[in-house]
């Protein structure tokens, strides 16, 4: 049943534009696309519109009001070595993220003790000269420093109070370990369990 005195459903932008996608095969990107694509006045059909993205992203699982959007998990990893900047976790405009764990590996074993440091960022980019801390965007969530290869979430995450770490956008996560005692040619992977919460 279309909406009332909605436009017929068969001159929807939104309904032509996926006119062969189904339900199931619906991805949070081709809402987002549509979405930055519609104007905001709410006239001539649009808040019609709005209705229909919204119905049709709670029909596909892709938007959520109540918590975290169903196929919205993934692990990221990262690398980083000894001239690389610190690297981040950034999700698109629009989303937010929530992190679950990390954990990193040492492909080679440390001479001593490494420092790890998790920030808080809004630096769009960073030299690999500057450590994390001295720019104005960030702000040291965890640090930590041990001899281990290994390093899990529990270690990274306990200075957090075991609260949740959303990032967006615009505030997203930056790590950064010192390298200081590493043998050469050691490589850190970070590894990033996150879920889509919008």
């Amino acid at each position: 049943m279309p909406l009332p005195f909605a436009p017929p459903p068969k001159d929807s932008s939104l309904y032509q534009q996926l006119e062969s996608t189904t339900l199931q095969t619906l991805t949070p990107d081709q809402l987002d696309t549509i979405r930055a694509k519609t104007f905001s006045q709410g006239t001539e059909g649009n808040e019609d519109e709005y209705r229909r993205l919204l119905l049709l992203g709670l029909a596909s699982d892709q938007i959520s009001i109540s918590g975290p959007l169903a196929g919205g998990a993934d692990i990221a990893q990262y690398t980083q070595d000894s001239g690389s900047a610190p690297a981040v976790i950034r999700p698109p405009k629009g989303e937010v993220w929530q992190i679950q764990a990390v954990a990193l590996f040492n492909s080679l074993a440390l001479t001593g003790n490494q420092a790890y440091y998790l920030f808080m960022s809004t630096e769009e980019s960073m030299a690999v000269s500057t450590l994390p801390g001295t720019l104005h965007g960030d702000v040291q969530q965890s640090g930590t420093s041990s001899a281990s290869t290994t390093m899990a979430w529990e270690t990274l995450h306990e200075d957090l109070g075991g609260g949740p770490l959303q990032i967006t956008h615009d505030l997203f996560l930056r790590w950064y370990g010192n390298f200081a005692n590493t043998q050469t040619g050691n490589i850190l992977t970070w590894n990033v369990a996150y879920i889509r919460v919008r």
